[in-house]
């Protein structure tokens, strides 16, 4: 309910593509990465003692032709990148992006000679040309559109493997505890009394 509630404005708020079967797309896709993504918060947040701890777990999303050869096989294993390329592709598949203005090198007054200009900040765009379709965009960022459904079972493949993970991590716990083991991991789990606690001058 929550994904619909924000899909619905957004999609149409936005000017994305204005077909029935696109926001559908979209819309599975949005909930299919939430619902994975959720997934992996709960077992980060099941491995680790405390909130402060488990929230350092962050970043940012690239592409792949932007990231150092030596570490774009991080790119593959970032479910959101799965997501991405679904959401891109599906937006994008069929459109005409314009090259103009300022985009288009070299330009200025009396230069006429269309034929050597180039669209640079797009990426894909052909020398020569003044529109680029949607596939050359998203070929120049290494994106296929023949991925979205795919990416799709890859999404809910990486949800499997999160739950099975917060499953094992919690029953690993529970044993724990109930087998009285003082030695959980050998980290210090939620709930534990410290023995030592940290007094304030408040407390004296």
């Amino acid at each position: 309910m929550q994904v619909t509630l924000f899909a619905l404005p957004v999609y149409w708020m936005t000017g994305f593509k204005a077909t029935g079967e696109a926001f559908v797309t979209y819309w599975i896709t949005t909930i299919s990465v939430t619902v994975c993504m959720t997934a992996l918060f709960r077992a980060i947040g099941a491995d680790f003692s405390s909130f402060d701890a488990a929230s350092k777990v962050s970043g940012f999303l690239m592409s792949a032709p932007s990231m150092h050869p030596w570490l774009a096989w991080i790119f593959w294993i970032n479910l959101l990148a799965y997501g991405y390329e679904a959401i891109l592709r599906n937006e994008f598949l069929g459109q005409l992006v314009p090259c103009v203005n300022n985009n288009l090198v070299p330009n200025g007054p009396g230069y006429h000679y269309s034929e050597f200009q180039a669209c640079t900040g797009i990426r894909g765009a052909p020398v020569g040309a003044f529109v680029i379709t949607g596939d050359q965009y998203l070929q120049g960022l290494s994106y296929n559109h023949a991925h979205v459904w795919r990416n799709f079972g890859i999404v809910w493949a990486w949800w499997v493997l999160f739950v099975i993970l917060t499953v094992y991590i919690s029953t690993r716990e529970v044993w724990c505890r109930f087998r009285h083991s003082a030695n959980c991991g050998g980290k210090k789990r939620r709930g534990d009394v410290d023995k030592n606690p940290v007094r304030t001058d408040q407390d004296l």
